[in-house]
């Protein structure tokens, strides 16, 4: 295992979220649009989800400023710890890494202290060789960390 080399990868875009909750959103102004012709009492619902939906879009659009998803991170494999961008997470700080996804997978570092996967500890790799290489030299540093490597979703 080559200890200390730096990988170039993203992180990941979450542009499925997106798109549904525009979808979301002009459905339901849709309704609360149609809700207010007719004077109805489910305005008041509808527009208290409208109000949630927009805030989801904001997160999203915060997360969108301050990790700039589209220009590349740098990911390390250090002795002791990881390093991805500017955050450096020691072994002892892992409770579980998580992989999403088969082909071009997102590799997710869960930590002990967070309910859901932190946003900046999410990569992408940029190609298929780049992935091989990565996923060898996770699995070959978490295995003598006792850090298990599951396959699943993240915890939003």
């Amino acid at each position: 295992m080559e200890s200390g080399k730096v990988h170039m990868v993203n992180r990941p875009k979450e542009l499925s979220n997106l798109i549904a909750v525009f979808m979301f959103i002009a459905l339901q102004t849709w309704v609360f649009v149609t809700s207010l012709r007719r004077e109805s009492e489910i305005f008041w619902m509808f527009s208290f989800y409208i109000l949630l939906c927009l805030y989801y879009l904001i997160m999203m659009a915060w997360y969108f400023i301050k990790y700039k998803p589209w220009r590349p991170v740098e990911f390390e494999v250090l002795p002791d710890s990881y390093r991805v961008g500017s955050n450096q997470i020691t072994a002892s700080e892992i409770q579980f890494i998580i992989v999403r996804g088969y082909f071009h997978p997102c590799v997710g570092i869960q930590l002990f202290n967070k309910k859901r996967t932190p946003m900046y500890m999410r990569i992408k790799f940029q190609d298929q060789k780049q992935e091989d290489m990565i996923m060898k030299e996770i699995r070959a540093w978490a295995e003598p960390h006792q850090i298990p490597v599951k396959w699943g979703n993240f915890r939003y």
